[in-house]
C-alpha cells in the first residue's frame, strides 16, 4: 500500500469525508471488505495506516445496555478525550445531543454495517476550538461474533490539536452516513488546504 498521505490524489472523494486521512482510512476498509459480510478486525494491518495510529479507537457494545464504550484508543485520543475511555459510555462527559446522537449512530453501524462520518468542534475548558472529523466503520471480531466500531476522530489542523488538551464538550456541525454509490469514477475538487492542516506526527503507543 503507498504512504497514505499521498492516496488522497488518486482516490474518489465521498462527499461526506473532508479530511484526506479519514477519506485513506475508508479506501483501506473497502479494500478489506469482502462482498458479503464485513472485514475482520484480525485483518487490519494496523502498519498500513501507521500515521492515524494516535486517533484510531474500538468501540464495542456495553454489556445489557444500548450504548458503545471505548476497547482500545490510541494516543492522539488519550490527550482528547481524558477520563472519557474508563469503561464508561463513550462521550459520557459531551453534551446530551452529541452524546446520544453518536451513541446512535454507533448502533446503527453495529447492526448495518453502514460507515458514517461526522463533523465536530470540540471545545477545551478554556474555551478554545477545534474543528474535527470522526469517521466510524465497522469490523467484525467482537466476542460472540459481534460488531465492534473501528473509530478515527481528527482534527483538521494538527499543530494546533498538540495544545487543545482535553475536550470538556463537543458541538456537532454535520453527520452522514456514507454510501457507497456516493462514489464518482474521478475525484472532486479535494478541500481546501487550511482544512487538510499538515500531515499527522507518527505518536507512538496507545492504550487498551
Amino acid at each position: 500500500m503507498a504512504e497514505i498521505h499521498t492516496l488522497h490524489t488518486r482516490m474518489t472523494w465521498p462527499r461526506e469525508l473532508r479530511h484526506p486521512h479519514n477519506l485513506a482510512l475508508y479506501h483501506y476498509w473497502r479494500a478489506l471488505k469482502p462482498a458479503q459480510g464485513l472485514p475482520a478486525r484480525a485483518e487490519l494491518d494496523l502498519r498500513k495506516v501507521k500515521e492515524l495510529l494516535p486517533w484510531l479507537g474500538l468501540l464495542q457494545r456495553q454489556p445489557d445496555e444500548d450504548a458503545f464504550q471505548w476497547r482500545l484508543t490510541g494516543s492522539g485520543l488519550d490527550a482528547l478525550l481524558g477520563d472519557d475511555r474508563s469503561g464508561r459510555a463513550a462521550f459520557s462527559g459531551w453534551p446530551a445531543f452529541e452524546r446520544s446522537t453518536l451513541q446512535r449512530r454507533f448502533a446503527h453501524v453495529a447492526r448495518d454495517g453502514r460507515p458514517f462520518a461526522a463533523r465536530l468542534k470540540l471545545h477545551n475548558a478554556e474555551n478554545w476550538s477545534l474543528h474535527t472529523e470522526l469517521l466510524a466503520l465497522p469490523v467484525a471480531g467482537g466476542s460472540g461474533g459481534e460488531t465492534l466500531v473501528l473509530a478515527c476522530l481528527l482534527p483538521f489542523k494538527d499543530e494546533r490539536s498538540r495544545y487543545f488538551g482535553r475536550a470538556v464538550g463537543a458541538e456537532m456541525i454535520a453527520l452522514r452516513a456514507i454510501r457507497d454509490d456516493a462514489l464518482g469514477d474521478a475525484a472532486p475538487t479535494p478541500p481546501p488546504p487550511d482544512m487538510i492542516g499538515r500531515p499527522l506526527r507518527l505518536i507512538d503507543g496507545g492504550r487498551s
